[in-house]
């Protein structure tokens, strides 16, 4: 792989592919929950179930769509090609999943949702599987790796806060029905709009990166599940995948919970956007930021200090009162230096994680890696919406209609408590779990260049019989096997 400096060109083509997955990510978390309870009505268990058995897909193709990218042969390389095939797929999906063509009843609108929810993953997979895998290709440079990551993530973060504030202002052009429920039309129009705004950089994507051919590999796994299975051998991703779903589990039922909680415990909803801003702004500042420190010290720095930032600021959210704005918008960028950090870190550390697995295999399986680190992705959102849903109607909540039906103004004292206990609380246990293997992971700059140099001596015929007391150890401890297990173990 290459080990020279990536040109600006390569860094901005390939991060303008993240404002797909860091925007679309988002905006679903924030609103397709409260679109489906609130504006077209259906009840919060279906709308739960929906995200959940979405996820159970997953499960099956984001897997598979990283062994397939691993193996596809085209004039356009193994990844390219299929971002020139979704860009239509994801303009419809998208587009489709904010359109309600008169359901009315509780049927026919979970089965409609379940559908493009399933459509739309796919659509998401058929893309997102090759980026992620693309991005080790790139360079090989444990440093270079740092930035090209900062690049996409910072494409990522202004994303984020597009998908935090345009949307509702969309929505909001609209008149709302006498109950206060936002009109569908505002939701359709934003989801044409944004279907354009997630399909079209693609193009860019595809026409601005080029692959890397030695990295391609012609192994052959006996069983898919066997290969899948396989990635837990490997102890850097084992850590990798538990501060993942921790930390986006965190991030999104956050996400899902924060219009709930504005329009219900502090009653600002007009404010929405601008709360919005004030905790999607911070990632944008913190990024390059974070960029230095990950360079400078170890890739999981970011994560340890911006997560105890982000608990300390969810427990203070229960002192928080309606009337006391300036603290929300505090809270609101103190939580923004952990979300920033929990996404900063799990996608700069992946490419490592591949290379240690190629120690264990002796294979570059950058595809089936990408594929599984995104269904973990997803996941945590599926576990984040899922969750929201259960504790919903736990909490008691009653949507706008049933609110006005029982002539009712606002939530139960009872419903409000239990909304600000749950934004509080649910959030922090994620977050805590996050950082516990945020510690656990290891892989630092000079254990990467000991790791490399081992690849690089196999590679070109070296014996395992002969290997220095340092390296074994280094390779035994980011992999968590014995060094003879090494090399061949799948």
């Amino acid at each position: 792989m290459l080990e020279e400096k990536v040109s600006l060109k390569t860094k901005l083509s390939y991060g303008c592919g993240d404002i797909f997955a860091g925007g679309s990510f988002l905006l679903i978390a924030l609103l397709f929950m409260y679109f489906l309870t609130d504006v077209v009505g259906l009840k919060p268990e279906l709308a739960g179930l929906i995200v959940m058995l979405g996820r159970i897909w997953d499960a099956v193709t984001d897997p598979l769509m990283g062994t397939i990218s691993d193996r596809t042969k085209s004039r356009f390389g193994r990844r390219r090609i299929y971002f020139l095939a979704g860009i239509i797929p994801i303009f419809f999906t998208f587009a489709g999943l904010w359109q309600s063509w008169g359901f009315t009843t509780q049927t026919g609108l979970f089965f409609y949702y379940l559908v493009m929810y399933v459509a739309f993953s796919t659509a998401f997979t058929m893309v997102q599987i090759p980026y992620v895998a693309l991005m080790p290709e790139i360079t090989s440079s444990y440093n270079e790796r740092a930035s090209v990551a900062g690049f996409r993530l910072m494409f990522s973060a202004v994303s984020a806060i597009i998908a935090g504030v345009v949307p509702m202002l969309i929505i909001n052009s609209f008149p709302k029905s006498p109950a206060g429920v936002h009109s569908k039309s505002g939701y359709a129009l934003m989801g044409l709009v944004f279907g354009i705004f997630y399909a079209l950089p693609w193009l860019f994507v595809f026409s601005g990166t080029k692959e890397n051919p030695l990295g391609v590999t012609d192994h052959k796994s006996k069983n898919p599940v066997k290969e899948v299975l396989s990635l837990f051998k490997n102890k850097a991703f084992r850590n990798h995948a538990g501060l993942f779903i921790g930390s986006q589990t965190a991030v999104d039922f956050l996400s899902a919970l924060f219009l709930y909680y504005i329009s219900s415990v502090l009653k600002k909803q007009a404010q929405y956007s601008t709360i919005m801003a004030a905790l999607l702004i911070v990632p944008v500042i913190m990024m390059p930021i974070y960029v230095r420190i990950a360079r400078k010290y170890q890739k999981t720095t970011p994560m340890h200090f911006g997560l105890i930032i982000w608990i300390i600021a969810m427990l203070s959210t229960l002192l928080v009162s309606e009337n006391n704005w300036v603290m929300v918008y505090i809270i609101a960028a103190f939580a923004g230096i952990g979300t920033s950090a929990s996404v900063f870190v799990p996608w700069t550390i992946l490419p490592e994680v591949t290379d240690v697995d190629e120690i264990i295999s002796g294979h570059r399986r950058e595809g089936i890696y990408g594929g599984f680190s995104t269904f973990l992705r997803k996941v945590a959102g599926g576990i984040a919406i899922a969750l929201l849903g259960i504790l919903l109607g736990w909490a008691g909540y009653l949507p706008p209609e049933e609110l006005a039906a029982q002539n009712l103004v606002n939530q139960s004292a009872e419903t409000i408590f239990n909304l600000r206990l749950m934004f509080a609380v649910i959030p922090t246990i994620f977050i805590i779990i996050a950082l516990f293997f945020s510690f656990k992971y290891n892989v630092n700059s000079r254990r990467h260049a000991i790791l490399m140099a081992e690849i690089n001596r196999l590679k070109s015929g070296g014996s395992k019989t002969i290997v220095d007391a340092e390296t074994r150890s280094v390779c035994e401890e980011l992999t968590g096997l014995k060094y003879e297990q090494l090399w061949d173990a799948t």
